[in-house]
């Protein structure tokens, strides 16, 4: 009996014991949890401190140019003219990086003029803001002439204050070396406080200087009360991008690496948005702050899929973002104009208002409609009351612009834009939601009518779209891992879009010192000429050196142990220029010796999230749940299941023998399968075209029918490309056409005049005369004959033979908004290594029966 009480107590005991270990483990977890997210939290908020910038007692920076601009404490500058109307005198002021003190930087070049007939002087002012001088006993600075351009040996410094008191010191015996000038500020006689100074000027005066037209060189100008700095100030003042912390990252995984990443990414979201109205900038200055007022509604969809990753991530509390994304939503709601539901590109950020006369876009739309429908899968309740709201007023099928694809946008002064989304890239999401929609969705045809060519480089199959943002920005929502409609596996095709993008950089890391293994991304992005479209092949390649980080980060899901190492390089490599606030900046140019300095919203965005997509696929998991996706993917046809991706195959054309009707086979030209570029409103009454291909022994024969609602031909033979025509390309020699070779062709036909049609042949800069052509204008379009002998092709016919040809048509229109547009029958730019090596064409095949060859 004692025996099983003691048993009993010490089972109790036992249970006892487990309850409370149990309690005291997840009492551990929950505090471990906040733990880590108090120190996710305190990291965060560290990364927004504004970075101190260094100041040495006893001197107020006036200039050191470092980072073309003035980088003095608040001092502004510009150039000025005694009168800006009298062009015959005036002076200019720009940065030099050729030209500086020390080792860093840039100088101020100053270019002036007063080789004038009248009295002229002109110059440059600094505002000095007030500074109180009172201490300081000398103004330092170092200048230098252009021996090239001339300059004057002398020139006038003036000092002012704000009583109205002016002092003049002459600045003599310049040099075509720099020289620095230790000026004693009681030389400046006629002031007689020096507590509130306004200006320093410098003035060129046409009967002072040495050289009426000149160049100087100003850097390095500071006030001190005693120490003349022994060193440029390029070496005792940190630029900003120095100024910025450096982490080492060589001891962290690979995963703190990209959350690292991550989280200075998240920093633009979070400080570049306005919190009242939720617009987020376009664009930000990665190592300063600025003065840029415009947001991106495309931004702000990116912003709005941030912010639930970072309370996941402990950065921002779950009440700080829902009052984020609430104040966001209920301005898109309430306060910014949108047509029939669509939202203008770029905005004010303040208010809202559109700016740059910009387009109402239909993809920027559905890329802030994306985040706020995700948002409102994560938050739930009065979020996704407001999401569906605003996603449901969105007129898709108006967008449609009475035509077969949806319009790029809409402005009130032009109607809708003549662009269309027919051909394969970013748009993928905006058509998921236009199919989605419960209250305007447009039909499934319009989904199947997108022309996605699918081509080959260096063994990487996958969707032709050379910049790599359109692989990227529908799979930021739409996960689309291990799924397939009837044209494509969108996620493999991305995959293999990434490679081939890595590899043709590798392929051209010879002509570039930007480009390695580890140095790669063509995609829109900053460039040293402005914002540029780069991109790689399969498709058109455009490059000058320049990579962006959200070509690379953006991809990390589809080639993570290529895109982390090349991050990892790149941070290593050059970390003091491409590291600011935010992370990387957009890009970088070797080859120029230029790093951007600011950070653009629509390449933040996929870095931070396609990230958090390969490190835990949070995004996707939200956003798959949303019932208007769900119902998209089903329309669209999505099936599960990888397939195989195959590149196009080249055409194959019968032409039959002595077949001078124009009955039998026909082949046409669609949007869907030969769209070169350009849009079209209506197939096939805005464009359409049917061919035949006919031979015998002395002639190739084409009859082609273009059905066309505005038949322009108005140019001379030379260019006629600028009208309506009808191209034939063609290659006897070889498989590929090579541009301009005088054995191969470019021949051009347009309707003429009495039924004989104007043509020319630009590879051989001529009208070839053996070449016949008759025209016919009809109701529809226009017809043209066509009759080319092989003796001018060089070409021997026999039944059997391949030649390698493709037909074009051109079209150009004033009648309706899609202005010209360009069906091609299989026209591929081939890439060899890193160069491009001619075009694939079709293959024309002549026969001798009635069998289509196959």
């Amino acid at each position: 009996m004692f025996k099983e009480k003691f048993f009993k107590i010490i089972l109790v005991l036992f249970f006892l014991a487990a309850i409370i270990s149990t309690l005291f483990y997840k009492h551990l977890e929950v505090q471990k949890e906040k733990d880590r997210v108090q120190n996710a939290r305190e990291e965060f908020l560290a990364d927004l401190d504004t970075i101190p910038q260094v100041e040495l007692p006893g001197i107020i920076l006036l200039a050191h140019f470092n980072e073309k601009s003035n980088q003095g404490s608040g001092c502004s500058f510009g150039a000025w003219d005694k009168d800006p109307d009298d062009f015959t005198q005036n002076c200019f002021d720009s940065f030099s990086p050729l030209v500086k003190k020390g080792e860093k930087g840039y100088s101020l070049r100053i270019d002036y003029d007063v080789d004038s007939p009248n009295p002229a002087f002109n110059g440059i002012w600094f505002k000095l803001e007030n500074k109180n001088l009172n201490d300081y006993r000398y103004l330092v600075l170092s200048a230098k002439g252009d021996k090239k351009r001339g300059f004057t040996k002398h020139f006038k410094l003036e000092l002012k204050n704000t009583q109205g008191e002016k002092g003049i010191h002459y600045l003599t015996d310049l040099e075509d070396d720099w020289k620095q000038y230790v000026i004693p500020l009681n030389k400046f006689m006629g002031i007689s406080e020096f507590d509130k100074m306004q200006e320093l000027i410098f003035v060129f005066e046409d009967w002072r200087v040495t050289d009426k037209e000149g160049t100087i060189y100003i850097d390095d100008a500071y006030f001190t009360k005693e120490e003349i700095l022994k060193q440029p100030l390029c070496g005792v003042y940190p630029t900003l991008r120095e100024c910025i912390p450096k982490p080492d990252i060589s001891t962290i995984s690979d995963r703190e690496f990209l959350e690292l990443i991550q989280r200075k990414s998240f920093g633009y979201f979070w400080r570049e948005t306005n919190p009242e109205t939720g617009l987020t900038k376009d664009k930000a200055n990665n190592f300063k702050k600025d003065n840029f007022k415009v947001a991106s509604i495309a931004a702000v969809g990116f912003a709005l899929t941030a912010y639930p990753v970072a309370v996941e991530k402990g950065w921002i509390r779950r009440e700080e973002a829902m009052e984020r994304v609430l104040n966001t939503l209920f301005f898109f709601r309430d306060r910014m104009e949108n047509v029939h539901g669509f939202f203008y590109h770029f905005v004010g950020m303040d208010n809202g208002d559109r700016v740059w006369n910009c387009e109402l876009s239909s993809i920027d739309t559905a890329l802030f409609l994306a985040g706020a429908l995700f948002a409102g899968e994560y938050f739930g309740c009065k979020v996704k009351e407001l999401a569906d709201e605003i996603y449901q007023r969105v007129e898709w099928d108006w967008m449609l612009g009475k035509g077969d694809n949806i319009c790029m946008g809409w402005t009130p002064e032009s109607g809708f834009l003549p662009d269309r989304w027919n051909k394969y890239g970013e748009q993928l999401i905006m058509y998921l939601l236009a199919l989605g929609s419960p209250t305007h969705p447009i039909t499934e045809s319009v989904w199947y009518d997108v022309r996605r060519p699918i081509w080959d480089y260096e063994g990487y199959t996958c969707l032709s779209s050379p910049p790599m943002f359109t692989h990227q920005f529908s799979h930021i929502w739409v996960d689309f891992r291990n799924k397939h409609d009837d044209y494509a596996d969108y996620f493999t095709s991305s995959v293999n879009a990434t490679l081939a993008n890595r590899q043709f950089c590798i392929n051209n890391k010879e002509n570039s010192l930007t480009f390695n293994k580890n140095s790669w991304g063509l995609t829109a992005c900053e460039s040293p000429a402005g914002y540029r479209a780069y991109g790689a092949p399969p498709g058109y390649a455009h490059y000058d050196g320049t990579v962006a980080f959200t070509a690379v980060g953006g991809s990390t899901p589809f080639a993570p142990a290529e895109c982390i190492s090349a991050l990892r390089w790149m941070y290593q490599n050059h970390k003091d220029y491409i590291w600011g606030n935010y992370g990387f900046v957009d890009s970088f140019n070797r080859d120029k010796n230029w790093y951007s300095d600011v950070v653009i919203g629509i390449d933040q965005g996929p870095i931070m999230l396609m990230i958090e997509n390969y490190l835990s696929g949070f995004v996707w998991e939200y956003f798959m749940r949303n019932e208007y996706i769900k119902k998209a993917m089903q329309i669209a046809g999505f099936k599960d299941g990888a397939i195989k991706l195959e590149a196009d195959k080249k055409p194959v054309i019968v032409a039959q023998y002595a077949d001078s009707s124009i009955e039998g086979q026909l082949y046409k030209l669609t949007p869907k399968q030969a769209l070169e570029h350009g849009a079209i409103t209506k197939y096939p009454y805005d464009l359409g075209c049917e061919y035949k291909a006919s031979w015998d022994e002395e002639n190739l024969y084409f009859w082609v029918k273009v059905s066309d609602n505005d038949v322009i031909a108005e140019e001379e033979a030379k260019t006629l490309y600028k009208n309506d025509c009808v191209e034939l390309y063609i290659a006897p020699v070889g498989e590929r056409l090579y541009w301009g070779n005088k054995e191969h062709f470019q021949l051009g036909f347009a309707p003429g005049r009495n039924s004989v049609a104007i043509k020319y042949a630009w590879f051989q800069e001529r009208d070839i005369e053996e070449v016949k052509s008759i025209s016919k204008l009809t109701k529809e379009g226009y017809e043209l004959a066509i009759t080319i002998p092989f003796s001018v092709l060089n070409v021997t016919p026999q039944t059997g033979a391949e030649i390698n040809f493709s037909i074009a048509v051109n079209d150009f229109d004033r009648k309706d908004n899609t202005d010209k547009a360009k069906f091609n029958l299989h026209f591929v730019p081939i890439y060899k290594n890193s160069y491009q090596s001619g075009f694939e064409l079709a293959v024309l095949k002549l026969a001798k029966d009635c069998k289509q060859i196959d």
